[in-house]
């Protein structure tokens, strides 16, 4: 389980605030609700919508593929 490796730290049931990179885009920290900046060399956004990536940039797309783009046979014509 990944709460119990002890340089693993869980945040649950805080709002993002705010991010913070570096000039080649690197997150360095992010700030929560009701705490200081937390940095890290990685973070892992278990978020339903994806919030810590949006505000750091990360490129993303709503919906699903069209099949011409990825060739999968299951996805949507489009």
């Amino acid at each position: 389980c990944l709460a119990e490796h002890p340089r693993i730290r869980i945040e649950r049931n805080r709002t993002l605030s705010s991010v913070r990179k570096n000039n080649d885009s690197t997150l360095l920290s992010a700030t929560f609700s009701g705490g200081g900046p937390i940095s890290a060399r990685v973070f892992i956004d278990a978020t339903y919508e994806g919030d810590l990536l949006a505000a750091a940039g990360v490129p993303f797309r709503v919906g699903r593929e069209a099949r011409n783009e990825t060739g999968e046979f299951l996805a949507p014509l489009q």
